[in-house]
């Protein structure tokens, strides 16, 4: 059973149409009149041939010759309107979409990341968005023009031939509810087994694309071929069976279809013999349903298209349930003191609590030091700062400010060098505009210099503008530019989790002096092992069973607390 309400579902695409619902209108009733002129076009056709048969003055089809240019003219010119205005209203639609999902689930991607595989939530910013684009353009532009076309053939036929109306608003939309019916029987759950296999088969190779180097180090490549072999099959089959059953549905409407249309043809013919219907108005009458019916041939191939779109809206809706939205707020701190009050947090998938009543108040410029075994909760501490994540209870504030009502502008009060760091695939410059858009060349050259990547940023052929990656650098580098990236961002909170890790002993002195300058006036958590660091805290925690324990003052002694602690 769906997990999201046909009643949300529904909610959320009106929602999303909204932006641009005045061009959607517009495409829609552009459509309608598309496949009209290409009715008229049929209609018209009809009519000249079986003019032409009785050998009137050739002045007598003039007008005819002309309507023929008319409505194929008007078909092409409409046609093309219809597809601009929709795509066009379709690629804004989706563009608001991803800037409202990215705004929404952004902040909240370590809580996301635990509860998902990192495919599930590719799969959701990436597939699932771009399957939305076609619940406008293949679902309801073509179930529009199939409701409205047979409303302007009706009023045709109305008046040809009353029977012919008669029976024509009886067969349309029985021939409709049977095509609805047959895909809803036979097709729909093979679509949704197909939707299955594709998202599993994509969350096996890119699982194997980011495990790849964990994969060759074990001898383990044969294994993870055979499982995405195996996927990748069972992928390929069920697209099979979903093609042969809508080729089998296809073929089923088309023969119900013509069937349909035979017996229209002979109640035409018995209109032109029984009921003086004028007999060139014949082949009019049977171009002009057959014309109505493609409406509802090319409505056929949406059906799949409802399934794939109703079941990306489903997981676009879930995930923004399952975020915790920040709160709004104009909140403004007095200063830029923590207060961490009676704190317990865990972590969804665990009965345990990380951290439990925890208590602590950081003065506006001091720095505090957190140590603690791994896993003992000191970078979820960051994170719950942050507004990465919620606590179950007790509060965080921030200058007296609640940290829920500043989560959303987080990035003015914080400059962070930890695990959560990434360089992108660009160049050095442009990685660092991540931190400060409006930094200089010359400043970046300047940072590197001081964080001792100056000889290193020399033998770089492009200088700054050399491209870089996750890949490129060596683990001190990239703390060495994490470290770059916070002093240049300049924030008046600095947390650093352990800013020390992969450095060799001499960038650790150097990282320490650093540090000794530029905390200065800066409200700090250093979490770190390394005893050196210790020095620049004014005052050293403990991190055990969920609360903090006070721990001798960094300086002289800091080495002792370190081996004691450890």
């Amino acid at each position: 059973m769906s997990a999201v309400s046909n009643r949300d579902f529904f909610a959320f695409i009106r929602e999303l149409m909204r932006s641009q619902f005045g061009w959607m209108l517009l495409a829609m009733s552009i459509a309608v009149l598309t496949i009209l002129a290409n009715v008229g076009l049929m209609g018209v056709s009809a009519f000249l041939i079986a003019s032409s048969a009785l050998h009137p003055p050739l002045y007598t089809l003039m007008l005819s010759v002309t309507g023929v240019r008319f409505f194929g003219i008007s078909k092409g010119a409409l046609r093309y309107a219809e597809r601009y205005l929709a795509h066009d209203a379709t690629l804004r639609m989706l563009s608001n979409l991803r800037i409202q999902i990215y705004a929404t689930l952004e902040p909240l991607v370590p809580q996301i990341y635990a509860k998902q595989r990192n495919s599930d939530f590719f799969f959701l910013l990436v597939h699932d968005v771009e399957t939305l684009q076609n619940f406008f353009v293949r679902i309801l532009l073509p179930f529009f023009a199939m409701v409205f076309v047979p409303a302007v053939t009706g009023l045709y036929l109305y008046f040809q031939d009353t029977t012919i109306l008669v029976q024509y608003l009886i067969a349309y939309p029985a021939a409709a509810l049977t095509v609805f019916l047959l895909f809803r029987l036979s097709g729909r759950r093979i679509y949704q087994v197909v939707e299955i296999k594709k998202r599993r088969y994509h969350e096996d190779l890119w699982d194997g694309l980011l495990a790849v180097r964990d994969i060759f180090s074990y001898g383990q490549e044969a294994r993870v071929m055979n499982q995405l072999r195996s996927s990748q099959t069972e992928y390929a089959l069920s697209l099979q069976k979903q093609q042969m059953t809508e080729h089998g549905i296809g073929q089923i409407s088309q023969a119900m279809i013509h069937l349909i249309l035979l017996a229209f043809l002979y109640s035409a013919i018995l209109a032109v013999a029984w009921r003086g219907m004028d007999g060139r108005l014949l082949p009019v009458v049977f171009f002009v349903i057959l014309s109505s019916f493609e409406a509802m041939l090319g409505w056929l191939p949406s059906l799949p298209h409802l399934v794939q779109v109703k079941g990306a809206a489903e997981r676009v809706l879930l995930q923004k349930k399952m975020a915790l939205v920040p709160e709004s707020g104009d909140c403004l701190p007095e200063d830029y003191s923590i207060h961490f009050s009676d704190l317990t947090f865990g972590y969804p998938e665990s009965d345990r609590s990380v951290l439990s009543a925890l208590h602590l108040r950081i003065a506006a410029g001091e720095t505090v030091a957190i140590l603690g075994h791994s896993g003992a909760g000191k970078s979820s501490l960051l994170h719950l700062l942050m507004g990465f994540y919620e606590a179950q209870h007790g509060e965080i504030s921030i200058g007296g400010c609640p940290v829920a009502q500043i989560a959303a502008r987080r990035s003015d009060f914080f400059s962070y060098v930890g695990e959560w760091n990434y360089l992108f695939h660009d160049t050095l410059y442009e990685n660092f505009l991540l931190a400060a858009p409006q930094a200089s060349v010359s400043d970046v050259e300047a940072l590197l210099r001081e964080v001792g990547l100056g000889q290193w940023l020399s033998e770089q052929p492009d200088g700054v503008h050399t491209l870089i990656s996750e890949d490129s650098l060596s683990g001190g580098q990239k703390r060495r530019l994490f470290l770059a990236q916070a002093i240049l961002h300049n924030a008046p909170i600095w947390l650093l989790d352990e800013p020390a890790a992969g450095l060799d002993l001499e960038s650790e002195q150097l990282l320490l002096r650093l540090l000794q300058t530029k905390l200065q006036n800066k409200t700090a958590i250093l979490i770190t092992h390394h005893a050196s660091l210790l020095s620049v805290a004014h005052r050293a925690f403990r991190l055990d069973q969920g609360k903090l324990h006070p721990i001798s003052a960094a300086g002289d002694e800091t080495p002792k607390v370190v081996l004691a602690i450890e």
